[in-house]
């Protein structure tokens, strides 16, 4: 098994596929995941995880076919907010 999280441009896990092992201040725009990690995932809107944008929280071995909007930076820990802005 990948100890990682896949993503996708696309709703439904459709677009192009990005794997993340580590923090990510700046990724492609986000819409879709699948954790394969041990830990919790925290998706941004923003980039370099700025304040004013909603969030995402992503369970470990947990699927989301839509972000609801698109992430542009993601980081191994629970969302400060509870992740669903």
């Amino acid at each position: 098994m990948v100890v990682a999280v896949c993503t996708w441009s696309g709703t439904g896990f459709q677009g192009n596929l990005n794997v993340y092992y580590n923090e990510e201040p700046q990724i492609p725009p986000t819409r879709s995941v699948k954790n394969q990690d041990l830990n919790r995932w925290c998706f941004y809107e923003k980039p370099f995880f700025e304040e004013g944008g909603r969030t995402r929280e992503v369970g470990k071995f947990e699927n989301v076919k839509d972000l609801g909007f698109q992430a542009r930076s993601a980081r191994q820990e629970a969302c400060q907010n509870g992740g669903e802005d």
